[in-house]
């Protein structure tokens, strides 16, 4: 019963992170780039938090640096926004080849 709850809890959480960064992208607020990137900080978060592999405060630091990132790319500046994103996936792995496996072409 705990597991369809923290399931159920965990959809819940993910349609209101999803849903608004899809808005986001087809009105042109948010660029695709950030977007994706977004999506996938947001998922290794998630991941994490289920595994109970990090500290939930190190989980919600991430969180707000996210809401940072994104704030930023909305602002114009994708450039220091996917910096952000890859410094918070190179923390949460504790592993540089976050940053080279996400960087852009």
């Amino acid at each position: 019963m705990l597991n369809l709850l923290r399931c159920g809890t965990a959809v819940i959480c993910l349609l209101a992170v999803v849903a608004p960064i899809h808005s986001a992208v087809a009105d042109g607020l948010l660029p695709q780039s950030c977007a994706s990137r977004d999506l996938a900080i947001f998922s290794l978060i998630e991941k994490l938090g289920e595994a109970q592999s990090r500290q939930p405060s190190m989980l919600g630091d991430a969180f707000t640096d996210v809401l940072d990132a994104r704030r930023i790319c909305r602002e114009g500046h994708a450039d220091e926004a996917l910096a952000i994103y890859n410094r918070i996936g190179a923390q949460l792995i504790d592993d540089e080849r976050w940053a080279t496996s996400h960087s852009d072409p």
